[in-house]
């Protein structure tokens, strides 16, 4: 199949506006699929061996596809035959970004009317062309099979009323971990049947090397037929992802007959690393206000959740699951004569969290002695102090760390000035800083405590 190519029929006839063709799956974006059936014959319902078949496929993503478009798989109906079906973009996520992961999934149906006199009872239809995704590192590589042709292919009871096994097709399955650590991986298979299927023992098994095509299942990976639960101690390059294809079998009774098989391939990768969370920027007002910027560029984000907004606002955006984007969230402080704090948990799909929590306050120089301001409980990671000085501002401030002191001096009206205190922070516990402000009475500042730049 051609990268992206369009045959020179299509063009013309797109050039004589009888519309556009589908794009060939591409020749090595490949990462996954799943092949449903069921028995589903036009009116007069009598008519047997009419099946309708679903296809959904995962394909590397490039910046250029969007949900809507359209390409075209081969499909085998097991009986000699095989017509081209064409899927439709459903799910997009990503782009070219390096490092981060993007796919799109595309979906569609195709009925095959009567199989011939002399068909078997059973048939083994579905795909099978070239090829899985090929890269050299990344999300776009594989450690088994990459670039490898692809197989799958559902057993079908072509003479009887029944429908395959209804399975979800995952994504990614990502992981929490790195090489050597043991993962228990439950996969989402129902023991339910849509139509007129009757299911009575589903049984999962790994797809045969020859079965999925391209090679072997990863190594380190064992699989408990009655609970379709994968045990797996990975092996390999952790920075590419793995392949590999499970069978979820119908049987009547187990071991004896078997009916129908919902294959399904699909994709694992590792992600040790927990999501970033930054400060964009500061509006020092009124009111005061912050940009924080919240990503993970390996399995992507799952939810941003608030965890303390003291004096403070905060506006969370709706998060496209699994997303690489940097995505913003806004605090903005209620009463501008005290501290605010907001505590944020970023949590990736893989189940890597971190916190992010800067302190925003603002310190005013009232009549008399200097007032101090106290602030406890500041993780090890917030080790920034930035002074947004105002305008009159505050002649200089004095910042103490667990003890530690520090000071900013000859501060300018309008000044921003960043101080680190990491030599006063201990290693995995929290601090306890002390603001103390010097100048003419009413000058004021915005002073941020962050994890910095």
């Amino acid at each position: 199949m051609s990268r992206s190519s369009r045959s020179g029929m299509a063009l013309l006839a797109f050039l004589l506006g009888l519309g556009d063709a589908a794009v060939p799956a591409a020749a090595d974006h490949f990462r996954g699929g799943k092949i449903e059936w069921c028995w589903s014959p036009p009116v007069p319902d009598y008519l047997y061996n009419y099946i309708t078949f679903r296809i959904e496929a995962i394909y590397q993503r490039d910046a250029s596809q969007q949900i809507g478009d359209t390409v075209v798989e081969t499909f085998h109906f097991g009986d000699g035959t095989s017509q081209p079906v064409t899927l439709t973009v459903t799910e997009v996520k990503g782009d070219s970004t390096p490092g981060s992961d993007s796919w799109f999934v595309a979906a569609g149906t195709i009925p095959h009317h009567f199989y011939p006199y002399g068909t078997p009872n059973f048939v083994w239809a579905g795909l099978g062309d070239c090829c899985r995704i090929d890269g050299t590192a990344g999300p776009a590589s594989l450690n088994n099979r990459n670039g490898a042709p692809y197989q799958v292919r559902s057993r079908v009871y072509v003479i009887e009323e029944y429908c395959s096994p209804p399975v979800p097709l995952p994504r990614v399955i990502w992981l929490s971990g790195g090489i050597g650590d043991t993962f228990e991986i439950p996969l989402p298979v129902a023991a339910s049947a849509p139509g007129s299927g009757s299911y009575e023992v589903l049984n999962c098994r790994f797809a045969s090397d020859g079965e999925a095509g391209g090679g072997p299942n990863p190594d380190g990976m064992t699989l408990d037929p009655a609970t379709c639960r994968i045990t797996w101690t990975p092996s390999g390059d952790p920075n590419k992802l793995w392949t590999t294809q499970v069978q979820t079998e119908d049987y009547i009774s187990y071991g004896a007959f078997l009916i129908a098989t919902t294959p399904i391939d699909f994709l694992l990768g590792l992600d040790a690393a927990t999501p970033q969370c930054w400060l964009a920027d500061t509006n020092p007002g009124p009111p005061a206000r912050i940009r924080v910027l919240a990503r993970d560029l390996r399995s992507g984000l799952k939810s941003i959740d608030v965890l303390e907004a003291a004096n403070a606002t905060v506006q969370v955006p709706a998060i496209p699951q699994g997303t690489n984007d940097a995505l913003e969230v806004f605090g903005t402080k209620i009463d501008q004569t005290k501290s605010s704090r907001i505590r944020l948990r970023i949590t990736d799909l893989a189940g890597n969290a971190t916190e992010c929590d800067p302190v925003l306050t603002e310190e005013i120089r009232s009549t008399g002695q200097p007032v101090s301001s106290t602030y406890e409980s500041v993780p090890p990671e917030e080790h920034v102090v930035t002074i947004y000085n105002g305008d009159p501002g505050l002649t200089s401030l004095d910042v103490e760390v667990n003890g530690k002191r520090f000071k900013m001096t000859a501060l300018r009206s309008g000044e921003e000035r960043t101080l680190d205190v990491a030599s006063a922070v201990l290693s995995g516990a929290p601090s306890t800083f002390v603001l103390t402000s010097h100048g003419k009475p009413g000058g004021k500042a915005t002073v941020m405590i962050w994890e910095g730049r």
